[in-house]
C-alpha cells in the first residue's frame, strides 16, 4: 500500500465528519449540530487508530527464546499443536498459515517467525483483498502474537522442568 492510499485511508474519517459539521454551521441546523460535533471527534479518534495500524503493520516482535535449535523445535511442535500449516522452512525462517475458516473475514492470514540465536522475532499479517496487507486487523494479529508468546511461555517451563 503506498503513502497515497494510507493518506486518503487516515483523512477520510475527518473529511467525512467535517463536511458534516460545516453543512450543518452553513444551513444554520442547529438540530444536528450536536451529532455533528460528536462524528468530528470520532473521526479523530477513527483516524488515530486507522494511522496507528499503519505505523505498527510491519513491526516485529521480540521474544526471548532458549537457544536456536529448542527455538525451531518449540515452534514446530507449537505448529502441530495448532494445526497450522508450515508453509515455508528455512534455517532462519517459517511461514506458518492457521487453518482458514468460511467465516473469517479477510483472505488469508500468514505468521513469519524469523530465528536469531536465543530471540525470535514473530509477525502476524493478514491479507485483505487482493492480497494486499490488510491494516484493520491490526487487534487479531496482536492477539495471534500474544497467543503465541503464552503457549511458548507454557512449553519452555515444560522445557526447564
Amino acid at each position: 500500500m503506498d503513502f497515497s492510499h494510507m493518506v486518503l485511508l487516515t483523512f477520510a474519517p475527518l473529511l467525512f465528519f467535517g463536511l458534516f459539521l460545516y453543512i450543518q454551521i452553513t444551513n444554520h441546523n442547529h438540530t444536528y449540530l450536536f451529532l455533528a460535533i460528536v462524528s468530528l471527534l470520532f473521526g479523530f479518534f477513527l483516524s488515530y487508530v486507522i494511522q496507528n495500524s499503519f505505523n505498527n503493520i510491519n513491526r516485529l516482535k521480540k521474544i526471548n527464546g532458549i537457544n536456536y535449535r529448542e527455538n525451531r523445535r518449540l515452534m514446530e511442535l507449537l505448529a502441530s499443536s495448532n494445526n497450522w500449516n508450515l508453509e515455508y522452512k528455512t534455517e532462519n525462517l517459517h511461514i506458518l498459515k492457521p487453518k482458514y475458516s468460511f467465516f473469517d473475514m479477510h483472505g488469508g492470514q500468514e505468521i513469519y517467525v524469523l530465528y536469531d540465536k536465543e530471540y525470535l522475532f514473530i509477525r502476524c499479517v493478514t491479507f485483505g483483498a487482493y492480497f494486499f496487507v490488510s491494516p484493520f486487523h491490526f487487534v487479531s494479529n496482536r492477539k495471534t502474537e500474544l497467543n503465541i508468546l503464552e503457549q511458548l511461555k507454557e512449553l519452555k517451563t515444560l522445557h526447564n522442568n
